[in-house]
């Protein structure tokens, strides 16, 4: 994992309930594939995200490039794959995200109220 400061947020019961009703993703926010300077893909661009939605009070923001998610790339996963990670973040109570924001590196560590 990147060494890069982290953000520790707490998902409250309310939350995870507004997270498991969205049955796609891409209601709330627009993923857009993100190349790095050599061209590779490197992640997904976020947009698309209000200021009231449940992926904004999360810590996520407009023009996030998501890396990783649990220590895997996001840009080997599949949409059944992403679903797999949130439900085994549910059954363990805690993920982490590694975004890169403004050319920097950051994790978002969850952990999920019981």
């Amino acid at each position: 994992m990147v060494d890069a400061p982290v953000t520790k947020i707490l998902i409250s019961k309310v939350q995870i309930e507004q997270l498991d009703q969205v049955q796609d993703i891409y209601k709330v926010l627009r993923v857009i594939p993100n190349s790095s300077s050599d061209g590779s893909m490197d992640g997904y661009r976020l947009a698309g995200i209000p200021h009231d939605s449940i992926t904004h009070q999360l810590g996520l923001r407009n023009g996030d490039i998501l890396v990783a998610v649990n220590g895997q790339s996001v840009y080997l996963q599949s949409d059944s794959q992403v679903k797999q990670a949130w439900q085994a973040g549910k059954d363990s109570g805690t993920f982490t995200f590694l975004i890169e924001r403004r050319n920097r590196y950051q994790i978002l560590h969850y952990d999920l109220e019981k």
